[in-house]
């Protein structure tokens, strides 16, 4: 029996959250003969027949899908950025006291498919090995989260949450991760990422780092997908739609068409949304087009010399900030629409608060360096209502970002 393991908060209903977990437990099913457990751990309730129609489909593969409830101890909600993402982050700390029977299991995050069998993950060897994981390309230097405990530590063994084997059997012989999990953020209550650093700090010597092909990152660090050879391609096991690549928000060429595949198998499924999704396409790839003079108006600009202002702080802002670099364009500063981090440092750079970062100008342009479509349309509103003027004072990144990838 192979033992999967996902998570889902039922506090904050999304559709799309909805979506993504059947389209993950579809995607598993679609592609693996053996018999498979799903576990979903969820906080919250639900009083639609969302979970009835989900244990349904599943049971309609032959396989099995056991709903666990997780009760998160108020110890883990004051860390400072339990809500940045969900509190769903910490369920992992509670599978070796609730899946009793169970020896091993293969988490995934929601926004991951599986386009391979599954038992080549679960076959993995873990003898030794409490936790198996694919660490980002550049681990260190583009994904530190800048909090108290990465001061001291390094992190050369952090593995990505977004799918993660867990020898339970191992991780209960080593320690009472749960009782563990509260001591560690009591000692370090602004660490981001916890689940990813927790098992760096107790499993460092027992952490296996799997090859790439076992997770590849979309929008993050590497290639794009559709850069990657045919032969590697094939070779990925899970792909992760990671940050701002969800595919209801943003077009990922060839990977998307593994999404939409295993949603449509879904009883979730609805056909608006996938003709919306290829509307999109068409219209992101006509943007494209059109934004060719909106590239050659930033290398205009760029010829006065500009003083540059990236606004956004996430992954994508920052690898921009380091492409830039590679090219001998350098940054001033980034800009953020989130008060706790003005003032302070991210590689190297200020981050601004919008009224400083947002000035117009002849030796300033801002680059906005936030990929997903709905926050990218917010921010472009809020640089106009500042004054600021698109193809001027403002470029949106994400078009010269990817034109320096294909340079």
């Amino acid at each position: 029996m192979i033992h999967i393991a996902a998570s889902i908060d039922f506090t904050k209903v999304s559709a799309e959250y909805d979506a993504y977990l059947a389209t993950l437990c579809a995607s598993i099913l679609e592609n693996t003969t053996a018999d498979v457990t799903i576990h979903v751990f969820f906080i919250g309730t639900r009083t639609d027949d969302y979970c009835v129609r989900l244990t349904a489909m599943v049971d309609r593969y032959r396989a099995v899908l056991r709903w666990h409830e997780v009760h998160i101890d108020a110890a883990f909600m004051e860390l400072s950025h339990i809500y940045t993402w969900t509190p769903v982050i910490l369920n992992k700390f509670y599978f070796p006291q609730i899946l009793l029977d169970v020896e091993k299991v293969i988490f995934f995050d929601l926004d991951v498919v599986v386009k391979r069998d599954v038992r080549e993950l679960w076959d993995i060897p873990m003898e030794g090995y409490a936790v198996a994981g694919v660490q980002y390309a550049n681990s260190f230097a583009l994904n530190r989260e800048f909090n108290s405990y990465e001061e001291t530590h390094t992190i050369d063994k952090r593995v990505n949450g977004g799918m993660v084997i867990m020898n339970l059997a191992e991780i209960r012989r080593t320690c009472d991760l749960l009782a563990q999990a509260k001591a560690f953020v009591r000692e370090y209550p602004d660490v981001k990422g916890v689940d990813e650093v927790l098992f760096h700090h107790l499993f460092y010597a027992k952490t296996k780092l799997l090859p790439a092909h076992c997770q590849h990152f979309l929008g993050m660090d590497g290639l794009l997908f559709d850069e990657e050879s045919p032969a590697v391609q094939d070779a990925v096991i899970a792909m992760h739609y990671a940050y701002e690549s969800k595919p209801f928000h943003y077009v990922n060429g060839t990977p998307d068409r593994y999404f939409w595949r295993y949603f449509k198998c879904t009883p979730f499924c609805e056909e608006h949304a996938v003709a919306e999704w290829y509307a999109r396409v068409g219209l992101m790839r006509a943007a494209l087009v059109n934004g060719r003079r909106h590239i050659r108006g930033f290398y205009e600009r760029l010829r006065e010399n500009p003083e540059i202002v990236v606004f956004g702080t996430g992954v994508f802002a920052r690898k921009l900030v380091h492409y830039l670099g590679t090219r001998g364009i350098p940054v001033h500063a980034f800009s953020d629409n989130m008060e706790e981090h003005w003032g302070r440092q991210v590689d190297g750079l200020a981050v601004l608060s919008p009224v400083d970062g947002l000035q117009c100008g002849a030796k300033r342009i801002v680059l906005l360096g936030i990929i997903n479509e709905r926050n990218n349309r917010a921010v472009r509103t809020q640089f106009r209502a500042a004054g600021l003027r698109e193809g001027i004072d403002f470029f949106d990144a994400k078009i010269i970002f990817e034109d320096i990838r294909r340079d």
